[in-house]
C-alpha cells in the first residue's frame, strides 16, 4: 500500500509537471496542425498520420511544459500564477526534470521518424526554438515570436508528410499561425505582466506598453484577412469563409475582454482562442466532405 501511494504521488507530480489538467496548450497546438493535416491531404488524411500527430502534439507540448519549468525554476515561485509547479516547489530535482524531458524528446523522435525525412529537419529545428525559447524571456522584447516559430511547426510537418515538399500556402498558414500566437501569448501575457516587471522577464505585453490593444487588434485584422487569402488559394467553399467569420466575431469579443486589462478577463480571452482554431478546423473538414 504504501508503495503504491508513492508512486501514485510520484505519478501526480509529473502529469502537474506537464500540465496534463490544462490541456488549452496541447489545444492551441493540435487544431493549427490538423487543420494543416487537412488541407495539405485535400480533406483526406490516413489515420496513421492523424494518430502520429496527436500523439506528437500532446508529447511535444508535455516536453515544452518541462523545459520551460527548468527555466524557470528560479522564479516560477516568485509568480503567483505558477508558484505551485513542482519545480518551483522543489518537488522534483532539475535533473529528474531533465530526464523526463529527454524520455520525451526521445518518444517524439520515434514519432518522427515514422515520417519523411523532410519532417525530422523540421523537427529538429523547431525543437531548437522550443528550447531556447524560455531563456529569451530574460533578453528578448519579444519572445512570443520565438513561441509562434516553435509552437507552430506541426502545420509544415503536416505538409511534408503528406505532400513530401512545403509548398507557398504551408508557409502562408504557417505565418499565419505565428502572428495567431503571437496575438494570444500577448493576451496571456497580460495575466502576469505585474510579477514580470517585479522579476525583470520580457514580454511583449509589456514591451508594446500603451501600443498593446492596438498591435492585438491589429494582429486579429491581419489574421482574418490571412485566413481569407488562404481559402482563395485552396478554393474553399462558404463552410471554411462560415468558420472565419465565427473567428472573427470571437477575436471582437476578446478586444471586448482585454480591454480594462482585468486579469481574469485576458485569461478568458486567451483561453478563447482554441476555440477559435477549432471552429476554423471544423470549417476546413466540412468544407471537404
Amino acid at each position: 500500500m504504501w508503495l503504491a501511494a508513492c508512486i501514485r504521488q510520484r505519478f501526480s507530480i509529473y502529469l502537474r509537471l506537464i500540465r496534463w489538467d490544462k490541456p488549452v496548450g496541447s489545444l492551441l497546438l493540435l487544431w493549427p496542425t490538423l487543420s494543416a493535416l487537412w488541407l495539405a491531404s485535400e480533406g483526406t488524411p490516413s489515420l496513421s498520420l492523424i494518430i502520429i500527430f496527436v500523439l506528437g502534439v500532446f508529447v511535444m507540448r508535455a516536453a515544452g511544459c518541462v523545459i520551460n519549468d527548468i527555466a524557470d525554476r528560479q522564479i516560477d515561485g516568485l509568480v503567483k500564477r505558477t508558484q505551485d509547479r513542482p519545480l518551483a516547489q522543489k518537488e522534483l530535482s532539475t535533473l529528474e526534470a531533465l530526464c523526463f524531458f529527454i524520455t520525451l524528446i526521445i518518444i517524439a523522435l520515434g514519432l518522427v521518424l515514422l515520417l519523411p525525412s523532410l519532417c525530422l529537419i523540421i523537427a529538429l529545428c523547431a525543437l531548437c526554438f522550443a528550447v531556447v525559447y524560455p531563456w529569451t524571456k530574460r533578453w528578448l522584447p519579444y519572445p512570443q515570436i520565438v513561441l509562434g516559430i516553435a509552437f507552430n511547426a506541426g502545420i509544415l510537418m503536416a505538409y511534408g508528410a503528406v505532400q513530401h515538399t512545403l509548398p507557398f500556402v504551408s508557409w502562408f498558414l504557417y505565418m499565419t499561425a505565428v502572428i495567431w500566437t503571437f496575438g494570444y501569448d500577448t493576451i496571456y501575457a497580460m495575466v502576469d505582466q505585474d510579477d514580470d516587471l517585479l522579476i525583470g522577464i520580457n514580454s511583449s505585453a509589456i514591451s508594446l506598453g500603451k501600443q498593446l490593444l492596438f498591435v492585438v487588434g491589429g494582429v486579429y485584422i491581419c489574421i482574418i484577412l490571412c485566413l481569407l487569402l488562404l481559402g482563395i488559394m485552396v478554393k474553399m467553399n462558404l463552410w471554411y469563409y462560415a468558420g472565419v467569420t465565427l473567428c472573427s466575431f470571437l477575436f471582437i469579443r476578446q478586444m471586448y475582454w482585454i480591454r480594462s486589462h482585468d486579469t481574469e478577463r485576458c485569461f478568458q480571452a486567451f483561453l478563447a482562442n482554441h476555440r477559435a482554431w477549432l471552429i476554423l478546423l471544423l470549417g476546413i473538414i466540412v468544407n471537404y466532405l
